[in-house]
């Protein structure tokens, strides 16, 4: 039987809460952004901030408007500015997704109004 290259459910949890090895998670992380699924592949890199992946995630999620995105990336720790919540806000309403849009008014500490 051939190795599956998308994780189950208890191999993900391995690899997030476990310890597997970095190339493990690695090679996970690029299998899930392979079959589009981009959030999951984020939860493996819980705990790794600084990972270069992240940051292009981050990128991609303001540019896009990607609200619940660019929020999963703050909780795993990446440094999310005032500046790239609105940001996002913006790009969010531009395509017509008014929820996301909202969102940032609340994730914002300064309270702003989009």
């Amino acid at each position: 039987m051939a190795k599956r290259t998308i994780p189950d459910a208890l191999a993900m949890r391995h690899l997030r809460t476990g310890d597997a090895p970095e190339a493990e998670r690695e090679q996970a992380a690029a299998a899930l952004r392979a079959q589009a699924r981009h959030t999951q592949a984020l939860l493996l890199y819980d705990g790794r901030a600084a990972h270069p992946s992240l940051k292009a995630e981050l990128e991609k999620a303001i540019s896009r408007g990607q609200s619940f995105r660019l929020l999963t990336l703050r909780r795993l720790g990446l440094a999310v500015s005032e500046e790239d919540l609105r940001s996002c806000a913006r790009a969010a309403a531009q395509t017509g997704r008014a929820l996301e849009a909202r969102l940032q008014n609340f994730a914002s500490p300064s309270g702003w109004a989009t």
